[in-house]
C-alpha cells in the first residue's frame, strides 16, 4: 500500500471514532497529492457527519498553496499549532 493511500486509510479511521476533533499536523509534510488532499476531504466528511471537527496544522507553504489554490483552505480550518488547535471552535 503507498503512502498516500495509508495516510486515507488511517485519517478514515481516524475520523470513524467517537471524537470531538481530528487534528492533522501537517508541519513535516513537504509534498501532498490528489490523493491526500482526497483523503483530507473524506475525513473532514466523515468528522462533519459525527459532528466533529477536523483541523489542519501549520502546513508549509507548498502545502498551504495547494490546499489554497484548490480552495480546500476555504472548508479546512487552518491552526498555526496543535495547541491553538485544540483550543479553537468552528
Amino acid at each position: 500500500m503507498d503512502v498516500a493511500a495509508q495516510f486515507t486509510q488511517c485519517l478514515e479511521a481516524l475520523a470513524s471514532e467517537p471524537i470531538d476533533r481530528l487534528v492533522v499536523d501537517l508541519s513535516g509534510l513537504d509534498f501532498i497529492e490528489s490523493c491526500g488532499l482526497g483523503g483530507l476531504v473524506s475525513a473532514f466528511v466523515r468528522c462533519r457527519r459525527r459532528n466533529s471537527q477536523l483541523r489542519l496544522v501549520a502546513p508549509r507553504p507548498p502545502i498551504y498553496d495547494i490546499l489554497r489554490l484548490t480552495r480546500l483552505s476555504e472548508i479546512l480550518p487552518i491552526s498555526d499549532c496543535v495547541d491553538s488547535a485544540l483550543r479553537e471552535s468552528d
